[in-house]
């Protein structure tokens, strides 16, 4: 085959035009291929930001639609309370008239009885005297009775006012519980963007939240199991249920947020397997 080539009419040098064409090529290839590089690596930026911006935005209105369910169970909080107090305030308030007309009825009884009595000692009469005693009698087991009724009604008041307490107690603990969870919730939500803040699923008894750790390539790495405890004592049993539930949770770390802590433990600390913080110092 003969080779595509000239002559330079100036030095008589013989010019292969096939490799000039082929040098010429590669270079072109050359920028062709960074250029498509550039633009991939440009356009793979782009999509992260992009990801990344609506990760936020989703965050950020899950977060809204939180605060505003929370509010709403605060009003019902709220209104419940102002029941229950009116509730209060109300058997109170028929204790109080239960106790008033009470003295009066003893009163009243004490005083016909010592009306009786000075009948009693007037009358001569042994007859008389029978019938006034006998109706001193019936008087006395009246009054037996009233106060007898009396005691049986304070007693149902009594168990009504108990019982509307601990209906109020049981709520307050229940929603003081719920706005921690929550508050754990968004703390983990505001400090780790990128990883995956969700409630347990059915079958996890005594966890609250699964936080599954994300890479820059939103690759799950790592599985967190937290536990929010708002009680006065602390209790050593919290640390083995909630290792039964990283078994079915198939988590990596445990950790219990609690307003109270062991003895012995300042802050927070790693207890048999599962680290334990203050609410306050988290």
């Amino acid at each position: 085959m003969s080779e595509n080539t000239i002559i330079c009419p100036n030095c008589s040098t013989k010019i292969n035009l096939d490799e000039i064409a082929k040098h010429k090529y590669n270079e072109e290839l050359q920028k062709n291929e960074e250029k498509l590089k550039k633009d991939f690596e440009k356009r793979e930026e782009e999509i992260k930001k992009e990801m990344w911006i609506k990760a936020l935005d989703a965050a950020e209105k899950k977060k809204e639609l939180e605060t505003k369910d929370l509010t709403i169970q605060l009003e019902e909080f709220k209104k419940k309370q102002e029941e229950s107090i009116k509730n209060e305030l109300e058997l109170r308030k028929k204790t109080r008239e239960l106790e008033e007309r009470a003295k009066n009825i003893e009163l009243e009884n004490t005083r016909k009885l010592d009306v009786e009595r000075k009948k009693l000692e007037e009358s001569m009469n042994e007859s008389q005297k029978k019938k006034e005693e006998e109706m001193l009698r019936k008087i006395q087991e009246d009054q037996w009775k009233l106060l007898a009724e009396k005691d049986k009604q304070m007693e149902i008041l009594r168990k009504s006012l108990e019982e509307a307490q601990r209906k109020a107690n049981q709520w307050s603990q229940q929603i003081q519980w719920e706005i921690q969870e929550n508050e754990l919730k968004d703390i983990l939500q505001k400090n780790f963007p990128l990883d995956l803040i969700e409630d347990v699923p059915t079958g996890i008894k005594w966890a609250d939240l699964i936080h599954t750790v994300r890479n820059h390539h939103w690759h799950s790495v790592w599985v967190i199991l937290w536990e929010s405890k708002n009680t006065k004592t602390w209790s050593g049993d919290w640390i083995k249920k909630l290792k039964d539930d990283r078994v079915i949770a198939k988590a990596d770390v445990c950790v219990i947020v609690s307003n109270t802590m062991p003895d012995w433990v300042k802050h927070f600390w790693l207890v048999n397997e599962v680290w334990v913080t203050e609410f306050a110092y988290f």
